[in-house]
């Protein structure tokens, strides 16, 4: 932002010198980057300072409102400019309409006609004024309306009036496959989401961006329509980035201008076209404001205030530094809470910490103590969820996992690769009302389509082997004020070799059972007990290939071999396997202590089973019957073999397990072992039609 010393002086009388001015400028967070001595040919040179500023700073985007900030640092008064406006009859209404279609992207907008104006340059005065911020003329009426622009910061547009259709202004949406030529000469395609100005017929300018070159002011105009208007910020940088377009109005308007100031720029642009165009203003002004955008009172706290700045500040010093910078005392209590009214032109001062930031700004920031924040050292443990979670990570970082972190967001592509149709519950996803890109469009359900991208990724770089986990959130719909709900999960995949491979050995890639395996050790190390292992149906998992681990009777999440045509979606090595536990689950399944078992006294004796069962019977059945038929004595029940084929007939399958008895009080003889084995044995031919293999 260039800001003329000479043109300052209108508003705010200046006694520092332009070097002083720029040093207290850049305490008070208007940076000055450089200063620039402009030779204007009549008197003295002008000096006109280069502001950097923040974005939170839209009202310094005009000459009134750094005139603001230097009437706050010096306590001297501001002058602000008064519009001579001679208005004479036929009313505005005779020659336009204006409807706004569109309150949210367009809360006010205000016109007014100035005719029989006659196109021109401008007066030497105004283009030196001009030139010396950096703009260039280009004739009266346009010159006028960006002087209004440099001293208000509030942007205009002026049409021909002649070359709108019917005369009118319609605030809308662009509707499908409109276009635009804007006043640069180029065709621009306009998208539903944009705000344009319209005529009766057809799009005339992007709204707060650029005017279209079909209605704009040349040698031939003699009557104007002045347009002076609030658009919605957000709108605003949306449409401007979709165009590829950053205009000095665009510029202000994404970092919100004074929606008060608009009447009184449309105002002042008015009285100053009719000077410098020899044109005469329409009596009255067509002001569309349905719903008035409040400001806010904001209450200060004197002692937090103090505390927050290490000062000792009393309320009626602070009570006047805000009052220089525009804010209103409306009530104060206790002379501790302090109650102020925040001016429009402060669009960025909301809460009670950004009045605290004014008053260290105009108090000056060298006045804030330096000192080192008070802290104590409390020997207190980890929170319990907290070491739980690391012990998490440990125990699959010990078995060779990485750990990643990725970002909350997925397309809704990657939901689409996994194999989720639309009735799946991962499938509803909350969708993001400002996405960054189309790959970042919804907050995940799952944390295996993040995981598999990065799996693809490696694997495009020729990285053979790729063990990761991650714990994080993920989020479905709800209720409450954020209308989401999170829930923990933790997933890990597995690609390649377990091992490095040795050119002397070969090297099974990664399976079912080394995933298996992963979090079985991640159970053990969280002292969950794995009841059993259940057939899981997952559309993202193979589905023969695919278990769910089940700790006292709670599911805890899924494991196995990725689908193959997921795999093939996300260009990766069909041998890929992967799990996703639900951390809830693992948590409450968690055994509430560590018990001490002490060393066997007495010796094992050790039996083998092997029997024929169906092919349909799980593992994990035959398991169970085994643990309940062998009471107390039986210790471990162990497989160590699984067979079919001959001589096992077709449909039948062979389990071999090793059982190990033991007492805990004395030495079993083989006809006590003989005697529960036996009972084992027809325990399984009577619950699972189970027989001895011969």
């Amino acid at each position: 932002m260039k800001v003329s010393l000479a043109w300052l002086r209108r508003y705010v009388e200046v006694d520092l010198e332009p070097e002083a001015l720029a040093e207290a400028l850049t305490m008070v967070g208007l940076e000055v980057g450089v200063l620039e001595r402009v030779d204007q040919g009549q008197g003295p040179p002008d000096v006109v300072f280069d502001l950097d500023l923040t974005p939170n700073r839209a009202d310094c985007l005009s000459h009134i409102g750094v005139a603001r900030e230097v009437a706050a640092i010096t306590a001297v008064p501001i002058t602000l400019p008064e519009a001579a406006l001679a208005e004479a009859p036929p009313g505005v209404e005779t020659f336009t309409r204006i409807d706004i279609e569109d309150p949210e992207g367009c809360p006010r907008y205000v016109g007014r006609i100035i005719r029989d104006v006659t196109i021109g340059p401008s007066p030497p005065w105004l283009q030196e004024a001009l030139a010396a911020v950096g703009l260039r003329p280009i004739n009266n009426v346009v010159d006028a309306t960006n002087f209004v622009l440099m001293e208000w910061g509030q942007p205009l547009h002026a049409f021909d009036r002649d070359a709108l259709a019917e005369g009118r202004i319609v605030v809308r949406r662009a509707r499908q496959g409109e276009t635009i030529t804007t006043i640069d000469e180029e065709e621009r395609a306009l998208e539903p989401t944009m705000l344009v100005i319209a005529d009766a017929e057809r799009p005339v300018a992007v709204a707060g961006v650029m005017g279209g070159q079909a209605t704009e002011v040349t040698e031939a105009t003699r009557t104007v329509l002045l347009e002076s208007a609030y658009f919605d910020p957000l709108t605003v940088r949306r449409c401007a980035k979709r165009l590829k377009l950053h205009t000095e109005s665009s510029h202000r308007f994404e970092r919100g201008v004074d929606p008060e100031t608009v009447l009184t720029a449309s105002a002042r642009a008015a009285a100053l076209i009719a000077e410098v165009g020899g044109g005469t203003v329409a009596q009255g002004v067509i002001d569309v404001y349905p719903r008035p955008i409040e400001r806010p009172d904001v209450t200060l706290r004197v002692s937090h205030t103090n505390t927050v700045l290490g000062l000792e500040l009393a309320a009626e010093e602070i009570a006047e530094t805000c009052r220089r910078v525009g804010l209103e005392l409306v009530s104060t209590e206790d002379n501790e809470r302090l109650t102020f009214h925040v001016p429009s032109h402060r669009v960025d001062l909301e809460r009670e910490v950004d009045l605290i930031e004014e008053v260290a700004r105009l108090n000056g920031y060298d006045q804030v103590p330096a000192t080192l924040p008070a802290s104590r050292s409390v020997g207190e443990a980890h929170p319990p969820t907290l070491a739980w979670a690391r012990r998490l990570r440990e125990s699959l970082a010990g078995c060779g996992l990485s750990e990643a972190i990725n970002y909350s967001f997925i397309g809704t592509e990657d939901l689409a690769y996994c194999r989720l149709g639309e009735d799946h519950p991962l499938a509803r996803a909350i969708p993001l009302q400002n996405p960054l890109s189309a790959e970042q469009a919804v907050m995940r359900t799952t944390l295996l389509p993040s995981l598999l991208r990065g799996c693809a990724l490696n694997a495009s770089r020729r990285v053979e082997s790729y063990r990761v986990f991650e714990l994080s959130q993920v989020f479905f719909p709800g209720t409450g004020e954020t209308g989401a709900q999170e829930h923990g999960r933790v997933s890990g995949i597995l690609m390649g070799f377990v091992e490095d491979p040795l050119w002397s050995e070969m090297v099974e890639p990664a399976g079912f059972f080394d995933v298996k395996g992963v979090v079985e050790t991640l159970c053990e190390a969280l002292r969950v007990p794995l009841d059993e292992w259940r057939p899981a149906d997952h559309p993202t998992f193979h589905p023969l290939r695919a278990a769910t681990p089940v700790s006292g009777g709670k599911p805890l999440g899924v494991v196995g071999d990725i689908h193959p045509a997921v795999a093939r979606a996300f260009d990766l090595p069909e041998a890929v396997v992967a799990f996703e536990l639900d951390v809830e689950a693992l948590r409450t399944s968690q055994l509430p202590s560590v018990e001490f078992d002490p060393l066997p006294r007495f010796p094992a004796i050790l039996r083998d089973l092997a029997v024929v069962v169906d092919d349909a019977v799980p593992t994990a059945a035959v398991e169970r019957v085994i643990r309940e038929s062998g009471g107390p004595w039986l210790e471990a029940c162990t497989l160590f073999d699984i067979y079919t084929g001959e001589p096992i007939a077709a449909g039948k399958k062979s389990l071999a397990f090793g059982l190990t008895y033991r007492a805990d009080d004395r030495t079993l003889t083989d006809e006590e072992v003989a005697e529960v084995h036996a009972s084992v044995v027809a325990r399984l031919e009577e619950a699972l039609g189970a027989s001895l293999r011969a």
